[in-house]
Formats: structure tokens, sequence, C-alpha cells
């Protein structure tokens, strides 16, 4: 299920990009909050199958939110796997950059 509201994506979505001459695949998964029961742990699990199929992963964090433990928890994981990675802001119109940059250096990602 994919659309416009937060929380839809269920399952990995794969697709294919092209950018200076190189091919891409890219997987699109649903959040991850470190709580998840039922239909929410099935998706989680869904997002960790794809970091670890991954070469690369963009870890797209909620910068209104600001750093959370979830994120936390998941560089945590990405730092474990050994995998290399970047945190990509989502949200950030209308906060200023450098306190967002900031605040999600601890990730050391």
């Amino acid at each position: 299920i994919v659309g416009d509201l937060s929380g839809l994506t269920r399952d990995r979505q794969y697709g294919e990009a092209k950018w200076q001459g190189r091919s891409y695949i890219l997987i699109d998964t649903g959040g991850i909050s470190g709580d998840e029961h039922g239909m929410d742990e099935k998706m989680a699990e869904q997002s960790l199958l794809a970091i670890e199929e991954a070469d690369v992963v963009l870890f797209l964090v909620d910068a209104r939110a600001g750093y959370t433990a979830a994120d936390q928890m998941i560089g945590e994981h990405l730092r474990k796997r050994n995998k290399r990675s970047y945190v990509v802001a989502n949200k950030i119109d209308n906060i200023d950059e450098n306190l967002a940059r900031a605040e999600f250096s601890p990730m050391g990602l």
C-alpha cells in the first residue's frame, strides 16, 4: 500500500534509477519506531531485510520530530551492520539547517 498519508508503506517497494550513466535499484520501506506490534512489526521486519540487501542506506529522518530514540536505535543497527549510510533529513522546511544538522550529528553516520 502506497499513498500520501504517513505510515502506509508496508512492503519493500523497488524502483530503478539511472544517474550519471550508472544504474541503481532503490528500495523504499515503511518506517521503524522500535515499538512495533502486529502489522507494524511485519513492516519493520521488511525494513530490516531491505537494510541487509542494501549496499548503501539513505536513512530518512523527520527533522521536525528531532533526534529520537528510534533514530538512535536504527543508527546503532546500521553501524553494527557496517553499512555505508547517509542521514537524509525530511520535513526540513521552516527549520534552521544548521540546527537540524547539529541535532542529528550524534548519529555518526
